[in-house]
């Protein structure tokens, strides 16, 4: 797990432009995300069996939840970095944007695997990324959901 998620962590930070503005890089980096885990030879659906094997396991929690508190961690960076390189100002904390990313991402590909549709893959993702600059930006109505 660790090292197919630091192989696509290095295709996507390579893919972070130096000059554009917070919504154009965020876009850029979601769709270098994106190509990694479209490539036949991604290991997309290994990782993705390896984490359904991993909460089965009790043994394996530790090493799940650790891996992935980094994904999260590096995308709260990630986030981070393109807002103090571009002045932009984040409403909502780094972290609430990378688990949120992160968990629509995981959404996306999971239908890929399941029902694979380009067209609406495109949607999504392009929804996705909108979503998530908007969430970043404080432009999210974020509604109260009752669990109760």
């Amino acid at each position: 797990m660790e090292h197919l998620t630091a192989e696509l962590i290095a295709q996507v930070e390579r893919a972070a432009p130096k000059d554009a503005g917070f919504e154009e890089t965020i876009a850029a980096l979601a769709g270098a995300l994106w190509r990694a885990v479209r490539e036949p030879a991604s290991g997309r659906q290994l990782l993705i069996e390896l984490t359904m094997l991993a909460l089965r396991t009790p043994s394996l929690e530790a090493a799940r939840q650790g891996h992935y508190r980094g994904v999260i961690e590096v995308t709260a960076r990630l986030v981070t970095e393109a807002a103090e390189r571009t002045g932009y100002r984040l409403v909502q904390p780094a972290e609430t944007v990378a688990r949120f990313f992160v968990a629509s991402f995981d959404g996306l590909m999971l239908q890929v695997l399941c029902v694979p549709d380009e067209a609406a893959e495109r949607v999504g993702l392009n929804a996705l990324v909108s979503a998530t600059v908007a969430l970043a930006g404080g432009r999210l109505e974020l509604m109260d959901v009752r669990l109760d």
